[in-house]
């Protein structure tokens, strides 16, 4: 496999479907479009006229369930045809033959690059498949999928759209008339997606309307996906929401991946057609990664409350996980006991996702336990009792606890070993008075930072940061960070995965320190290290476009326990955070009714769920570098959820099968083919390739590939080594 097979499994339209083009068809030919340096060759001759292709810059339009078209190129030299040599970098979207014909795969839209080579000349163009897709009800329905913990495809909602008649979409053809009372919810103008996620629910306030059929048109900004699809409302449902059909998110994330994309939406009733709303969303060119946890009080999945809910039953609490591709949430922590004894909450995670340590309660006290994600998630008892929240150190070998400020905290912030929970005694510079408050590492191990809750200087306000040396268990002095304007507080900070800022909550209006109850408000914010200086991220925060409701006049105060993904993801980072906002028409309820003790949450909804959303990496000091956030499928819908706590998937051995570097223990997922068969497929391995990809392991930044060209022709996003691993800096240009 060629260097550039392996750039794109890991950049462009999706490392599954990469693996299923190599397996399924042995047809992972990515020819060598790259000079000796690995740059790629734009070269046109001497001058006298060069290599010219024609056409240049095609379009061919695939449509969904017709033949595929093909298209014939031709090359001349100095205005005279010659037999030219010809590649393209892009296999999972089209091959071109050395007669010049290109023919596309047919399941996608995209970009690709096309070069012909004459006698040391070349030339170049790009081809854009088009991919159009029209459809009209989803498939599931007649007969829709079980629903699970986590509510319909992950999202909740009232379920598939049926099939529209004829007579129903040519009433749609008609134009719309606008209705100002009938609002959009959800998801948001401006919202960027990853990809690999669930589809998302469309969301609407219909006032006083009965909708019967929606029209959704999807396009894409390069011209490399059309799609417009007709649905009638559930059978006995009213037409309220809608989930976008699975396989036609999948398809549209590959094909407009890095792109914008120009969401229209209308509706009618009977021959009234109203609307037509208008959103731009952005797919980023980056499959989300890493396993999310996060605390659940009132999850269904175990019972250990030792007391009864609203309606006289046990209920319980855990740490659950959230994987990629589920649409419900695993139980990581937690068993039935007719105590309390069986709660496991208050959890941090190591960020190569090898252990976390949880708190079970016993009695009126809290012990300390660690789970083994790696061994079964079993579960032992640390030596330190009291550890709520601690500072994981990123590969789990040590962990800094918090103190002050929330339950059943160390008395002071000490420095213990795992698996034991080995007190450290005495290392370097570490204050003996010291009380920092929910701490975290850095994704390079080398920074702490906290609220500063007691010890020299401390105002229970304001972050320090500290230096620390894993190599002699060592720590530098505490260097304030900032300090929140008026009464605020700043807690729960996170590392950005660059090492150069901090995503923090600034608590708004305290009833208790860091909690999310009790009328607690709080908004997110970042700090860059090298300037100090703040910002609210108000595009996540919800400012100015927020949906408000009955006790929902303040969801952009109601955003809280930020916590980013130590790896970032198509050139940007992802923070995942604890909100009590509406969430479009599924969960409206108060957005202080979570207790299961104080309403029936076995069918009402709360709405304090777990959100994430994209942040630029190389945001400007004192800018919003944020943006829209989206609601984070799979968690279970009916319970209230807190905390979430990115990592990345647990290390696999050498030889396992793997879709990308990060999953892998020796850093890199590299193509292998099986020497009977002549199959290709992807598996771990320790071995350092020619380059790192996407999510490989990385020391410096000559370590990473560069992008396929056809992504980013100049070279300017290629990735770079942040956090240890090879990634994207910025989001990729739309050709």
């Amino acid at each position: 496999m060629r260097r550039e097979a392996r750039t794109f499994a890991s950049t462009t339209l999706g490392r599954a479907l990469f693996v299923a083009v190599c397996v399924l068809a042995s047809a992972c030919h990515h020819e060598d479009l790259f000079d000796g340096e690995g740059q790629y060759d734009f070269s046109v001759g001497d001058g006298g006229g060069g290599l010219v292709i024609t056409p240049q810059n095609p379009v061919i339009v695939v449509s969904a369930g017709q033949p595929v078209p093909s298209l014939a190129f031709t090359a001349t030299y100095n205005g005279s045809p010659v037999g030219a040599t010809w590649q393209t970098d892009r296999g999972e979207l089209g091959s071109i033959d050395q007669a010049g014909l290109y023919q596309p795969t047919g399941n996608l839209g995209g970009k690709s690059l096309v070069k012909a080579s004459f006698q040391g000349y070349s030339g170049t163009t790009v081809v854009t498949v088009q991919y159009k897709l029209s459809e009209n009800g989803d498939p599931f329905c007649i007969t829709p999928p079980a629903v699970g913990k986590g509510g319909y495809q992950g999202v909740g909602g009232n379920g598939p759209g049926c099939a529209a008649t004829p007579a129903q979409i040519l009433t749609l053809d008609g134009p719309p008339t606008a209705d100002p009372a009938v609002k959009w919810l959800y998801p948001y103008d401006g919202t960027i997606f990853p990809r690999g996620l669930l589809a998302p629910l469309l969301m609407w306030d219909r006032a006083t309307h009965s909708f019967d059929v929606l029209r959704l048109e999807m396009v894409a900004k390069g011209g490399t996906f059309i799609y417009d699809g007709t649905f009638s409302k559930p059978p006995g449902k009213p037409f309220d929401n809608l989930p976008i059909p699975q396989k036609t998110w999948e398809t549209m994330n590959l094909s407009a991946s890095g792109d914008e994309v120009t969401i229209t939406v209308k509706w009618s009733q009977g021959l009234l057609v109203t609307g037509a709303v208008t959103l731009k969303w952005r797919i980023a060119a980056g499959t989300l990664k890493g396993v999310v946890y996060y605390n659940s009080y009132g999850t269904s999945l175990v019972t250990n409350s030792g007391e009864n809910d609203k309606n006289g039953h046990a209920f319980g609490a855990g740490t659950l996980s959230i994987q990629p591709g589920r649409t419900d949430p695993t139980l990581v922590a937690g068993v039935n006991s007719t105590d309390n004894t069986g709660c496991r909450v208050c959890h941090s995670v190591a960020k190569d996702g090898s252990k976390l340590i949880t708190q079970t309660a016993a009695g009126n006290d809290q012990v300390s336990r660690l789970v083994d994600l790696k061994s079964g998630n079993t579960e032992s008892t640390l030596a330190a009792g009291n550890a709520a929240f601690p500072a994981m150190y990123p590969d789990g070998s040590r962990f800094f606890t918090s103190s002050g400020g929330m339950r059943n905290g160390d008395t002071k912030s000490q420095l213990y070993t795992l698996p034991a929970g080995t007190l450290v005694p005495s290392p370097t510079g570490l204050p003996t008075d010291l009380q920092a408050a929910l701490p975290a590492f850095s994704p390079d191990g080398t920074q702490l930072v906290f609220n500063r809750y007691g010890g020299a200087g401390s105002d229970k306000r304001s972050l320090a940061t500290m230096s620390f040396d894993v190599a002699t268990n060592a720590f530098g002095a505490v260097t304030p960070l900032v300090t929140p304007i008026g009464d605020g507080k700043a807690v729960w900070p996170s590392f950005l995965p660059t090492n150069k800022g901090v995503v923090y909550e600034t608590e708004t209006k305290t009833n208790e320190f860091a909690y999310t109850r009790n009328g607690n408000q709080g908004q997110m914010w970042w700090v860059d290290l090298a300037t100090q200086t703040p910002h609210a991220l108000d595009a996540l925060n919800g400012v100015g476009y927020l949906p408000t409701g009955a006790m929902h006049a303040m969801d952009t105060e109601l955003n809280y326990e930020g916590t980013v993904n130590p790896v970032p993801t198509g050139g940007y980072a992802w923070v995942v955070f604890t909100s009590r906002r509406l969430y479009g028409n599924v969960a409206t309820m108060d957005p202080f009714l979570s207790d299961p003790r104080d309403y029936d949450w076995t069918t009402k909804t709360t709405t304090k769920k777990l959100w994430v959303a994209a942040i630029d990496l190389n945001a400007m000091p004192g800018t919003d570098p944020s943006h829209p956030a989206f609601y984070l499928p799979a968690q279970e819908i009916l319970a209230g959820n807190s905390r979430g706590f990115w990592t990345v998937d647990p290390c696999h051995v050498d030889a396992t099968a793997c879709v990308t570097g990060d999953e892998c223990c020796g850093g890199y997922c590299q193509t292998t083919t099986d020497p009977v068969t002549g199959t290709s497929a992807l598996s771990c391995s320790s071995t350092p390739p020619l380059c790192a990809k996407e999510f490989e392991k990385c020391t410096k930044d000559d370590d990473c590939c560069k992008l396929d060209p056809s992504i980013d022709p100049t070279g300017e996003v290629s990735p770079t080594c942040i956090g240890g691993y090879c990634s994207a800096q910025t989001p990729t240009p739309v050709l």
